[in-house]
């Protein structure tokens, strides 16, 4: 055997931190109010990681169920969540399948309760089968969600009419009338609608949605499907009015406005068969295009779907062959209309109003809409005197949207529950909730701790039964003349009918708040469970809804984030998003709740990431507020196949199959550490961001944010109810304050937020934005003259074409200038910031309690990074809490510059750290220079056994050099997956100093391993920059290292596409070929560079 060498160097090998850092006992720490020591330096479980446990397609055992909990356990999660799924659409897996909703699926849930109160793990359950929203098939179309409809007839009057009126377009044949309505109009019926063809879909006859003046419903179409049109005589046409309509669109919000259809026109010719006219193209949802044709007479045309982008279906809303001059059905002088009524998502937050974009004729005049409802019998048929003149006829109702829960199995699938009406919900909670916590026993309210309600996928809805009454009651004025708003037509004004539009979402946002998310909180509660929920996030892409107040009646709020590598696959040098969206995290500081919940690194299964890739979106998740991560996700695994059943492509695999599992304690360990301290800490920022009044709700650009400042979002219930303002801050009655509030820039605003506003500044607060110019709410048009006056007295006369400061009570407003000036003018300096380094390489969360001010700090390069750190905090006791360690060190090289706390550092890659700053405890011991010896082991003897995780036999190999597995030549080893056992032997020369720490650096895996030195069992690896303390287990001469590494799959994938063209070594459910192939790069793996042992004095 050959004598290993190790090259041994005294020097610095941290020469920032370890200059000036003590590794101090515990004793010696300061206790943190709520916070202690030594339950950072241990495990706190209280704030342990959680996980998403989804159930798939009925493969469920309860051997799969007691292994993944035990396994859980194991690794440090403390709470799961139950989803059941149905993604794989009948695809049979070996197993009989434990049907939704059926005495074995509860025989399977009280088995879990069981097996996770033994081992002290909390449960919780998503509120219906699949992961959106709330239904099943229990939902019958009368308390389904709902949108209106309506058809248009026009009618010449001055004469008796007796007619039957047009049923609008139901979904399934549910239709429910609400009025019936004339307005006088100068529109004529095109040659189309006086056509009255007939419409065949894919050869089969439908009724003629597609020239009633509407639309919502039509025909929905996907690639290669046809429309026929037949006419009694040949008819003549110029040109083809088309509406394509998308409610929703997945992906970027600018698809609906982007995405492209391209059909095929065929006319019939005289030999009785088609052919082609033209293909033509439409650019953009939700809105009429025209297209000219050449001029042609046929009995009958055929419009074919050839292709659409971003979308596999969409309905053809109206679709009709006109002359020149005609105009379709259905126009609108409303820009974005369907946007503006929540029935389509929009695509930018200056579409909801726009009263400047109208163009068009003159609007239809209260006076001038006739109320026909009474006139009207059940089936549609209509008797009237109308008075002389042209009238457009409206028979306006709702039907349901027909969205159902998703993606769920057959025996839980069904409709989604109206949001907006509290009988619907009890419906729905009766048959499925209700039967979980009857089926919990005697572990509700324990180990069965709460009900999930996750994202927000069931699209739109703009009806429900009480909603004209609700919107009456809320707005003080009747729905019932602004119906034909509704329909696309202008009322009183295009200001007016912007106005209406808004109280109309208004009225949603508030019924959705009340009698979704507030009326299941209160089922819950009574009930003894916690609701967590993923609420309406805002934004054009979901319904209206104050989401702070939504959030507001959960007992987690929670969020979502993505870990999503780059192109190749790989994690190493994607940078992770900087800062998330402040909703979740700001209900949370204002509506007092102490755990702020996020879907976390939801990506696909891939199999490429280890724990460390990951680490910087967490830590920006944790910089964004969030406290409690909940992994995505957990898939139970009912059998050992490797690496198992997924969630389709969707969400990384955290579960016992994968090869990395089994060594992920130390990353949980962190998180929890974290999650810990941020618990039991409050958010401290500089700036408010009030959300504004318009709906939907947009949160502020966080670049907008000059670097070094945090923010918090507030909305009017917390503007209105929990604010108040002394000595210039604006506090909570908790003590939060914040010194600066923004305005949103929107235009627009309420009467009573103006009013608040000037409270606010007669108090003293200091406020950044521009005059508003308007009114949202037709409700407050009776305060126009005031709103006036009221702005022109705190803004004056400009409009905020110029730089100004404004004085107004004790406080003041500024206008026209940059918000970096405005927080100079305050002379509120920055928070946290670099003054040596580059301020983009970190981000920061700023935390306290009673004792103490504590700032996390996170190196967001993969590198080292030497840096000033300047807090505008001070103190006098300083110290670093350290999550990957747990390691509490006291700092004495510290200076103070302009009343600021500065601490030169240098950061390990992707380094993150609390700095925690003591109010009133001077240090008690002096720290020590802590001075590094490095010993790097260089040579040595080594072999390699490798345990696949697949059928395979693979030698044991001896290597006497670092070399990445996946640089062998030998493929069995280049593509391994698995655990690679390595073995080294090595020298130690001399006798270890007793009188210095020793630890064990290792690099970059790529992977996780468990470790043992002479036999003496060590902690876990799963990042670069951990030490490893060797305690006692160095020795004299020879030593013997054994390091097992678990490999991801991801290389035995590529191997396989390699050699087999296809995944044959492995079992997935996930579409793997997607993501990797035969040129995708290998994951370097394995022992990648040298270990090194460092020594430090105690």
């Amino acid at each position: 055997m050959r004598i290993a060498t190790i090259i041994h160097s005294l020097k610095f090998i941290l020469p920032g931190f370890w200059a000036f850092l003590y590794l101090s006992e515990p004793v010696c720490s300061q206790r943190l109010g709520a916070i202690s020591p030594e339950k950072f330096q241990g495990t706190p479980l209280e704030s342990g990681v959680h996980t998403w446990w989804h159930w798939i397609d009925g493969n469920i055992t309860k051997d799969g169920i007691r292994k993944d909990l035990e396994a859980m356990h194991r690794q440090g999660i403390t709470q799961a969540t139950i989803l059941n799924v149905g993604l794989f659409d009948k695809q049979f897996f070996g197993l009989k399948e434990v049907r939704f909703d059926s005495p074995g699926w509860y025989a399977m849930f009280q088995y879990a309760l069981e097996k996770a109160d033994h081992l002290g793990l909390k449960i919780g359950v998503h509120n219906c089968d699949g992961w959106s929203t709330t239904g099943g098939p229990w939902i019958k179309p009368e308390n389904a969600m709902k949108e209106v409809t309506w058809s248009k007839t026009l009618v010449n009057g001055g004469k008796y009419i007796e007619m039957k009126l047009a049923e609008p377009y139901s979904f399934d044949g549910f239709y429910r009338d609400v009025a019936v309505l004339a307005i006088k109009s100068d529109k004529q019926s095109n040659s189309f609608v006086q056509a009255a063809p007939k419409i065949k879909f894919n050869d089969e006859d439908k009724v003629n949605y597609l020239s009633d003046g509407c639309p919502v419903g039509g025909l929905l179409v996907k690639k290669e499907d046809t429309i026929t049109i037949e006419f009694s005589k040949a008819f003549e046409i110029e040109k083809i009015a088309v509406y394509p309509r998308k409610s929703y669109v997945w992906g970027s919000v600018e698809a609906v406005d982007n995405s492209v259809v391209t059909y095929s026109l065929e006319a019939l010719n005289q030999n009785n068969s088609y052919e082609k006219v033209l293909d033509f193209k439409t650019k953009g949802f939700n809105q009429n295009h025209s297209i000219t044709v050449p001029q042609i007479k046929a009995r009958s045309l055929r419009l074919i779907i050839t292709s659409i982008e971003n979308t596999e279906s969409l309905f053809i809303g109206e679709l009709e062959f006109l002359k020149e001059n005609e105009l379709p059905a259905f126009t609108t002088d409303v820009p974005y209309f369907q946007t503006k009524t929540a029935s389509v998502q929009g695509s930018a937050s200056d579409q909801y109003f726009t009263p400047e974009l109208y163009t068009g004729g003159s609007p239809a005049q209260i006076e001038d809409i006739i109320d026909l409802t009474k006139k009207v019998d059940v089936n549609g048929n209509l008797k009237w005197d109308a008075p002389a003149g042209n009238w457009e006829l409206i028979r306006f109702g709702y039907t349901i949207t027909g969205v159902t829960n998703r993606p769920a199995t057959d025996s839980g699938l069904g409709l989604e529950c109206d949001k907006m009406d509290t009988v619907a919900l009890n419906i729905h909670y009766n048959n499925f909730p209700k039967r979980l916590i009857q089926h919990a026993g005697q572990y509700r309210k324990n180990t069965f701790k709460f009900l999930l309600i996750d994202s927000w996928e069931c699209y739109f809805q703009n009806w429900t039964k009480s909603l004209p009454d609700a919107f009456e009651k809320l707005n003080g004025y009747s729905l019932t003349n602004w119906i034909p708003a509704l329909c696309g037509e202008v009322v009183e004004s295009p200001e007016s009918t912007e106005s209406f539009y808004y109280d109309f979402r208004h009225t949603i946002a508030t019924l959705i708040e009340e009698n979704y998310y507030k009326h299941y909180a209160d089922l819950c509660h009574r009930d003894g469970l916690e609701l967590h929920g993923e609420v309406i996030y805002g934004g054009s892409k979901l319904p209206p809804a104050d989401v702070l107040k939504a959030y507001s009646h959960t007992d987690m709020p929670m969020f979502e984030f993505w870990a999503r590598p780059d192109k190749n696959m790989l994690y190493g040098n994607k940078l992770a998003p900087a800062q998330l969206r402040q909703f979740a995290s700001s209900a949370g500081l204002f509506y007092e709740k102490s755990s702020v919940g996020s879907e976390a690194y939801t990506g696909n299964a891939i199999y490429s990431a280890s724990p460390w890739d990951l680490v910087p979106f967490g830590d920006a998740a944790y910089c964004s507020g969030i406290n409690q991560m909940i992994l995505h996700s957990y898939v139970h695994q009912p059998v050992d196949a490797r690496p198992g059943l997924t969630l389709q492509n969707f969400g990384l695999s955290f579960n016992r199959n994968n090869t990395i599992w089994n060594n992920l304690s130390g990353w949980m360990n962190f998180q929890t550490r974290i999650q810990y301290i941020l618990q039991n800490t409050k958010e401290v920022n500089d700036i408010l961001f009030y959300v504004g009044d318009a709906l939907p709700q947009f949160t502020v650009d966080a670049t907008q944010i000059p670097a070094g400042y945090k923010y918090n979002v507030c909305n009017a219930d917390i503007l209105h109810n929990k604010l108040q303002v002394e000595n210039h801050k604006i506090i909570t009655k908790k003590g939060i304050a914040f010194s600066l509030l923004i305005l949103p820039g929107q235009g627009g605003m309420n009467y009573s937020t103006l009013i608040r506003i000037e409270e606010l500044l007669k108090q003293g607060a200091f406020i950044y934005g521009e005059k508003p110019s308007f009114l949202y709410s037709l409700a407050d048009r009776k305060h126009s003259v005031k709103f006036g006056e009221i702005t022109e007295k705190i803004w004056g006369k400009a409009a905020g074409n110029s730089s100004e400061i404004i004085g107004y009570g004790k406080g003041k407003v500024f206008q026209g200038m940059s918000l970096q000036n405005a927080l100079k003018m305050i002379n509120l300096k920055p928070d946290f910031e670099i003054i040596s380094g580059d301020s983009k390489d970190f981000i920061f969360s700023h935390r306290n309690n009673e004792s103490a001010e504590l700032y996390f700090v996170t190196n967001r390069k993969n590198q080292p990074v030497s840096a000033k750190c300047k807090f505008r905090t001070r103190g006098k006791r300083i110290e670093i809490w350290n999550p990957l360690s747990g390691n509490i060190t006291s700092v004495s090289d510290i200076s103070d510059e302009d009343n600021s706390t500065v601490i030169s550092c240098d950061f390990k890659p992707l380094e993150s750290v609390f700095f925690v700053i003591g109010k009133d405890i001077e240090n008690q011991i002096k720290p020590k220079q802590a001075v590094p010896d490095e010993f790097e082991i260089t040579e040595f003897e080594g072999t390699i056994e490798f345990l696949p995780a697949y059928e395979a036999q693979i030698d044991k190999v001896e290597f006497r050099e670092y070399i990445p597995l996946s640089e062998f030549e030998n493929p069995d080893i280049k593509y391994f997956a698995g655990k690679a056992h390595c073995t080294l032997n090595f020298e130690f020369p001399g006798t270890p100093d007793t009188t210095k720490n020793w630890f064990l650096e290792f690099g970059d895996l790529n992977g996780t391993a468990s470790l043992s030195l002479n036999g003496q069992e060590l902690e876990n690896v799963w990042s670069s920059i951990q030490e490893i303390p060797l305690n006692k287990s160095i020795k004299s001469g020879t030593n013997k290292l054994e390091i097992t590494i678990d490999i991801p799959y991801r290389n035995r994938f590529i191997g396989d596409f390699i050699q087999n063209s296809k995944a044959k070594s492995l079992w997935t459910t996930c579409e793997i070929d997607k993501y990797l192939n035969a040129r995708s790069p290998l994951l370097k793996v394995g022992l990648t560079e040298p270990l090194k042992i460092i020594a430090k004095t105690k």
